[in-house]
């Protein structure tokens, strides 16, 4: 993958690859996400997604920080941190995905959007953390996320570039 020359669409393409946008998780997953996470002390934001989402049937790429994210009653920036808890969620860790990659190509950088950062940073935490669940085309994109964080001329992310360059080396 040679990050040089990837677009915004590049990167999309290759998630659409990667990640089927249908079919949208069930009933019976969405059940068993919400049982599996409801007694955690922080999940209320990661239970009001998955209601949102799962209600009005929206899929990985259609999810958007300014219209679904954002507008929820509880701060959703740690919803990655829950990302790969349930297969319910799981089926939007592209969408954290695609927040990140818009974040880093400078889509947030002139507007106030609430805490996108603090959303990409968890995103970020949350790959380095299962890093060794992701499959091979996974891994790849993770590289080039990495390598687009490297050259980004809009935000710092040295530390966690690092990290996730540490992960990716030694994994």
């Amino acid at each position: 993958m040679n990050t040089n020359f990837l677009s915004y669409q590049s990167f999309l393409d290759i998630m659409k690859v990667i990640y089927p946008v249908f079919p949208l998780p069930n009933n019976k997953q969405f059940k068993i996400c919400i049982d599996s996470i409801k007694s955690e002390s922080f999940a209320l934001p990661a239970i009001e997604f998955c209601e949102y989402v799962h209600i009005h049937k929206i899929n990985w790429l259609k999810c958007s920080w300014e219209n679904d994210l954002m507008p929820l009653e509880y701060d959703t920036t740690i919803l990655p941190y829950y990302i790969f808890s349930t297969s319910f969620l799981r089926y939007y860790f592209p969408s954290c995905l695609n927040l990140t990659i818009k974040y880093f190509f400078g889509d947030y950088y002139k507007y106030e959007v609430g805490n996108i950062d603090s959303f990409v940073e968890y995103t970020i935490d949350a790959i380095i953390e299962n890093y060794k669940d992701l499959n091979e085309s996974e891994k790849k994109l993770v590289e080039g996320i990495l390598k687009l964080m490297e050259n980004n001329s809009f935000h710092d992310y040295k530390n966690e570039c690092i990290k996730l360059k540490d992960k990716i080396m030694n994994n």
